[in-house]
């Protein structure tokens, strides 16, 4: 990934994760018209207040009834001391835990806090209207409730006679009852920041706590709110309704509430706290920094005295300086020691993250960018197609002094190890020697094989042409020491008298990189290498490769990259060796679910059997191609043809008139061994059941033409 790339992805990244802490954390400060409600809607960093019931009134032994009540500040005091215990622990906060150097006994902390309170309003009118769901006007939702109120009590909208006075009052009552609305509201969001205020911090492990600067701020918004004629209020009654007569005008609506407010509110105010302290840890002092929201509350109250999308950013004073701590879950690597194992603190409730300065903050919904590995480039040669097509030694010789250099550098870097270093390291040493040595086998099996060497390059020339739309020019360095490396495996094919090579053939090789790192072009390349190496050798048909995958989507996905390069390694085929052998085809093995095990017999939800299916009309069958774009002329034009006479299934491109080089059903599969095929793991099965399977590994038996054994069986590392 270029620099310039990387940077891109990374803004497109933040701008979507500032889009979405905007929405989780309600940041735009929007005012919200009823049904909408924070509890429902604000998640970051959320600290409720704690409600804590009341215990059940205790009955007297002797005289059967209630016992001293107590008050109800005794009773949340209690209650709260029940539920929670005797300390803070177990209360709604987020905190932060990090380490220290200081040459003094105490440690200051300078903290800043950003938080939201959220406070109700009365909706406006039309808010309210809305919410009941009457978008007319007041007059009119009146009409529609009369007509309703008539049409159940009786014809003519006449209230039937009732049997006495009390069924008239209940009646009445029931009217006045159906003509009530509960009042919404509409939530403001207030953003409170708490300058930095000073904590000062004994080394002793004594817990100190501030709250003054919190509750000033908390008080003078809350305040300020309540000050205002629609900040919301609770009423006398124990509902909040008012008649729908009342959203007639807003005056009138205005006037209904105020007359219903209760007028011995008083308001709340959140209990907000921020505590810390230290503890002696190594070389350093540990330091814990909460910020808490202490409100008991002994039930719901009319105000939400929750703090929302909280952040706290704690600075260390001078002579007290932030350490890095090492992350414990991260392995004891030598490789990354010191670069991904260390970080400025832990969370609670948040994650920390470092700031600017030497500070450490909090974050509810955190980022972690995953740094891509760029491949060196600076101490080899360019790994050219080209080059490696016309001499490949130059290229090479340049990879393996690179490697040698490298095994030196290791074996210094060894000499002057940690004791508890150097096992590992030592084990990893021996590893990459191995590579090396690998590396070095393969150039020797070209070396003493023309024929293999010859392979090489035809593979390298194929690569290049195919690739040069799209602005690749090169091999990555795994990718060509991956492949160099596989040859040895190859060659013993025809040199069973070469242990070294014959060993090659005993051990599974797993290529790992992560996704888009360029797998699946290193197995290619190897397979293409093999599909030469195969018609120089002698072997003129047959199954070369078989790529499994453990889902039909990837195979599908895989089977236009695979049928690109397969025409035009049979381009090159045709023009560097003709006559030796059938040309270069793709076989796909799926099963009937997907694609006809026999054509003769229906299959799946759309293969009618192939007595139908011949004389269907053209392009019926198209929407079930395998591939869509033509490998030859590059028009999305592939259509699906029924040949009756070669019985077969042809994807055909409408554009250019070429027929396609796969074979699609398992009995053409069986009839023509195409050399590669791709298909899924579990096809694998078919050697117990199916006497065909063993032609893919052992050829068929044709008059003239030589049996040979696969040349090689590849598995996408997707299945790790």
């Amino acid at each position: 990934m270029s620099e310039v790339t990387g940077q891109g992805e990374r803004v497109i990244v933040d701008h979507l994760a500032d889009s979405l802490a905007r929405w989780l954390g309600d940041r735009d400060g929007t005012r919200h018209a009823p049904p909408w409600e924070p509890r429902q809607y604000v998640v970051l960093g959320v600290l409720p207040a704690t409600i804590s019931p009341p215990a059940p009134a205790t009955t007297d032994p002797d005289g059967g009834g209630a016992g001293p009540q107590e008050s109800p500040e005794q009773t949340i005091e209690a209650s709260a001391v029940e539920v929670l215990g005797a300390d803070d622990t177990a209360l709604p906060a987020m905190a932060l835990t990090f380490l220290v150097a200081t040459t003094e006994n105490r440690i200051k902390l300078a903290v800043e806090l950003d938080f939201a309170l959220y406070v109700e309003e009365y909706p406006t009118v039309q808010e309210q209207r809305d919410y009941v769901g009457h978008l007319a006007t007041a007059t009119e939702a009146s009409q529609v409730s009369d007509e309703s109120s008539d049409s159940e009590s009786g014809p003519a909208g006449r209230v039937p006679p009732s049997s006495g006075s009390a069924d008239a009052e209940s009646a009445a009552a029931a009217h006045r009852h159906r003509r009530q609305t509960n009042v919404g509201g509409a939530w403001r969001r207030l953003n409170i920041h708490v300058d930095d205020f000073l904590l000062d911090l004994h080394t002793t492990e004594e817990h100190i706590t501030v709250d003054a600067p919190i509750a000033e701020c908390v008080r003078a918004a809350v305040t300020g709110h309540f000050s205002g004629e629609m900040a919301a209020r609770p009423f006398r009654t124990r509902t909040r309704t008012i008649s729908l007569d009342d959203l007639a005008s807003e005056d009138q609506y205005r006037h209904a509430l105020q007359e219903r407010e209760d007028p011995a509110f008083e308001p709340l105010y959140p209990n907000l706290k921020v505590t810390g302290f230290v503890q002696r840890i190594g070389g350093g002092y540990l330091v814990s920094v909460s910020f808490t929201n202490a409100t008991f509350l002994p039930r719901r109250q009319f105000q939400d005295l929750s703090a929302y999308d909280c952040r706290m950013r704690v600075y260390p004073q001078s002579p007290a300086a932030l350490l890095s701590q090492r992350f414990e879950l991260a392995p004891r690597d030598y490789r990354y020691m010191d670069d991904v194992s260390l970080i400025c603190g832990q969370g609670n409730a948040c994650v920390a993250e470092p700031l600017p300065g030497g500070g450490v903050g909090t974050t509810t919904l955190p980022r972690f960018y995953q740094h891509a590995v760029l491949h060196r480039a600076d101490h080899v040669p360019p790994l050219a197609w080209d080059d490696l097509a016309a001499d490949p030694d130059p290229v090479l010789d340049g990879v393996e002094s690179a490697m040698q250099m490298y095994l030196d550098e290791w074996d210094a870097f060894l000499r002057g190890v940690r004791d508890d270093v150097r096992p590992e390291s030592m084990r990893e040493r021996e590893a990459f020697a191995s590579e090396v040595e690998r590396f070095q086998l393969g150039r020797e099996a070209m070396r003493g094989d023309p024929r293999l060497a010859q392979a090489f390059r035809m593979a390298n020339a194929v690569f290049g042409e195919t690739n040069a739309a799209k602005g690749y020019d090169q091999w990555r360095l795994f990718q060509l020491v991956y492949i160099v490396s596989q040859l040895p495996a190859l060659a013993a094919r025809e040199h069973r008298d070469v242990a070294e090579f014959v060993r090659e053939v005993e051990f599974a090789d797993v290529l790992w990189i992560p996704t888009g790192g360029g797998k699946t072009e290193a197995y290619l390349g190897l397979l293409v290498i093999a599909l030469f190496y195969d018609r120089l050798r002698g072997k003129t048909r047959g199954v070369t490769a078989w790529l499994k995958f453990p889902l039909r989507m990837l195979s599908v996905q895989q089977l236009a990259r695979v049928l690109r390069v397969l025409v035009t390694a049979e381009r090159h085929r045709a023009a560097v060796m003709p006559g030796s052998g059938a040309p270069f085809e793709l076989g796909y093995l799926v099963g009937s679910s997907n694609t006809p095990n026999q054509l003769r017999y229906p299959a799946g939800e759309w293969w009618p059997g192939f007595a139908v299916a011949k004389d269907s009309p053209a392009g019926l069958l198209d929407e079930r191609r395998l591939v869509a774009e033509c490998p030859y002329c590059g028009e999305d034009r592939v259509g699906l043809d029924v040949d009756a006479d070669a019985v077969r299934i042809k994807h055909v491109c409408r554009a250019c008139g070429k027929t396609l080089p796969i074979y699609m059903s398992d009995e053409e599969v069986y009839r023509y061994l195409p050399s590669v095929l791709v298909g899924t793991v579990d096809k694998l099965t078919g050697f117990a059941f199916f006497g065909e399977f063993t032609q893919f590994t052992h050829g068929a038996r044709w008059p003239g033409v030589r049996r040979s054994h696969v040349s090689m069986l590849s598995s996408d590392s997707e299945l790790l």
